[in-house]
């Protein structure tokens, strides 16, 4: 059968610089391998069957799953989408309370902060930075046991 490579994705301003590049996590539980999170499915009937990405260490936080860049990255929002379906909303099994990290220069600095969240899509906003990869650590889901992430995508400023 006929492999056909696509061509990369774009990667400029309002693009999503994380599609594709090389994903990080604390750990990675089961079928959800650590590049789940940024393969640019958002299919929640799909969750479980290697999209998406969930910890490996239930009820211990903080957690924390990323991606790094190939070149560094001109970028201002992240938007973290969560597990959210009729069978497992994110009331109930969604990230509750994380930060964003980016990685300038070596050095890990939070660029915003969620608490509380019960919603399936949260976008952080922050002032325009230059970035060799970006993090969620995260402290507490909904549920009290895992994190778990469909997709992270982080736009290009």
């Amino acid at each position: 059968m006929p492999v056909r490579v696509q061509e990369p994705p774009a990667k400029g301003p309002g693009d999503n610089v994380a599609l594709g590049e090389q994903a990080f996590a604390s750990s990675a539980h089961g079928n959800f391998p650590v590049c789940g999170g940024v393969d640019g499915n958002k299919d929640h009937a799909q969750w479980g069957t290697r999209t998406g990405w969930n910890d490996a260490t239930p009820t211990i936080f903080p957690d924390s799953y990323g991606v790094r860049f190939p070149t560094p990255q001109r970028i201002d929002q992240v938007e973290l989408l969560t597990i959210d379906s009729a069978g497992s909303p994110a009331t109930r099994f969604g990230v509750k309370d994380w930060d964003v990290q980016v990685l300038t220069d070596g050095q890990w600095q939070t660029v915003a902060q969620v608490r509380g969240n019960t919603a399936g899509l949260v976008t952080s906003q922050f002032a325009a930075t230059t970035a060799e990869a970006v993090q969620v650590v995260i402290y507490a889901s909904n549920d009290a046991r895992y994190s778990r992430i469909m997709e992270l995508e982080v736009r290009g400023a």
